[in-house]
């Protein structure tokens, strides 16, 4: 399944800002690399790994950073963030995962987004 989500907004790039990259020396905005976003979901692991081999070749692959889980990060999505480099200086964000995950993480997202409020940072 391919599933293209809304373009991240301006509220959420400001909070991502303050949040995750208020250590960085100026402009921090660039470091934003989730604006256009999609997810694609897999039933087998080697279709996801061909899958990512002709991505790099219609696109330029900007980042590659597995977020699986671990006994330490009980809570860390199970999928590969994978940047590409679009038009105009943007960049996109494909999550890649398994149709399982993708299934847990739709009922657990209300969770998140209470947790990610109370956040002092914003």
């Amino acid at each position: 399944d391919l599933v293209v989500g809304k373009n991240k907004s301006t509220e959420s790039m400001f909070r991502k800002i303050r949040s995750d990259y208020w250590h960085m020396p100026q402009p921090r905005a660039p470091n934003v690399r989730d604006i256009v976003r999609a997810e694609v979901h897999f039933a087998d692991p080697y279709v996801m790994a061909a899958w990512l081999k002709v991505l790099a070749r219609e696109f330029r692959i900007t980042r590659l950073k597995p977020k699986l889980f671990t006994p330490y990060q009980p809570r860390r999505q199970h999928c590969i963030l994978v940047n590409v480099a679009l038009d105009f200086g943007i960049q996109g964000e494909v999550q890649c995962m398994f149709a399982e995950h993708a299934t847990i993480k739709r009922f657990s997202h209300k969770w998140y987004r209470v947790e990610r409020d109370k956040d002092p940072r914003g």
